[in-house]
């Protein structure tokens, strides 16, 4: 019994990766929105506005990361497809198939 791949797999979870991405960056916009929106709280709150900012202002940086990391494995899914891909037509046409 040998390994398999599904190739037309890997490239639906890579579509399936990116979609979660492109979905996520609007959503880390408003984010990032609301960490400069700390002046709106008023002057008594100025203190705990500046830590709330930081705080959301960490969360876009880890989301962004997130998304960019995200890509770059859809990214390499689809490589590693037309890879694998490639080396099943290849050993179709070596052993007489197709």
């Amino acid at each position: 019994m040998g390994f398999g791949t599904n190739t037309d797999e890997m490239a639906q979870v890579a579509g399936v990766l990116r979609t979660s991405a492109s979905e996520a960056e609007p959503k880390i916009k408003a984010v990032e929105t609301a960490a400069g929106g700390g002046a709106q709280l008023g002057r008594a709150h100025a203190e705990s506005a500046a830590a709330y900012a930081s705080g959301l202002r960490r969360l876009v940086t880890a989301a962004s990361g997130f998304v960019a990391a995200t890509n770059d494995f859809a990214g390499r899914l689809e490589k590693t497809r037309g890879g694998y891909q490639w080396v099943e037509n290849n050993n179709t046409r070596t052993v007489g198939g197709k």
